[in-house]
């Protein structure tokens, strides 16, 4: 039976967004591609007429995951308001929440399998290092400061993943809630630091 061109799209994306909640939540070593078809509700067999391999569904599973985090958790957040501070601190609320700590299957890749995969694809390296530039990028214009404050979206971006990682790997613990609460805290004074990058 030949499907159409939509049809083949449209379960395309399915795979990819079942993947993309498949290697955040379990990680990628434990996907398998039979068990990953199962999610999507179709056949091992079927996963060839649209990927070659685990990498290639990785790949495009991991930029679905980055994208979809940027544009709900992370984009959404810093437009809330016109005061840099409070963007920011929109930004900082929305990532660093128990909510996102709870559900890694939709949340960022990056802090759910980011020190997996770069042991994987050297693709994947590259799709992480173009996610975590457009985060700096982004916290960067919603800090409204010149371009010699890079240094300060780096180090949110940093702090943000960090303290996910730590939260999570701390369990549902009254620790694993501090460390968020610290980062969101400590985050929001970054934007308010002098710049020293011109000492």
């Amino acid at each position: 039976m030949r499907y159409s061109p939509e049809h083949k799209q449209k379960t395309r994306e399915r795979i990819i967004d079942r993947a993309a909640r498949n290697f955040c939540r379990d990680g990628i070593d434990q996907v398998s591609i039979a068990g990953l078809m199962s999610d999507a509700g179709l056949t091992h067999g079927g996963f060839y007429a649209h990927f070659k391999s685990k990498e290639d569904v990785l790949l495009a599973a991991l930029e679905h995951a980055l994208e979809q985090t940027y544009a709900t958790r992370l984009s959404e957040a810093a437009s809330t308001s016109e005061d840099p501070m409070e963007r920011v601190g929109a930004v900082l609320d929305s990532y660093l929440s128990l909510t996102h700590r709870d559900h890694a299957e939709r949340g960022c890749a990056i802090a759910a399998v980011g020190v997996e995969a770069a042991r994987t694809d050297p693709r994947c390296r590259q799709v992480f290092s173009d996610a975590i530039e457009k985060r700096a990028a982004l916290l960067h214009e919603a800090m409204g400061k010149g371009p010699e404050r890079r240094s300060e979206a780096l180090a949110l971006v940093s702090m943000m993943v960090g303290a996910m990682v730590l939260s999570r790997a701390s369990g549902d613990s009254p620790l694993s809630a501090e460390i968020l609460a610290a980062a969101r805290k400590h985050g929001a004074r970054i934007p308010d630091c002098p710049d020293d990058s011109k000492d």
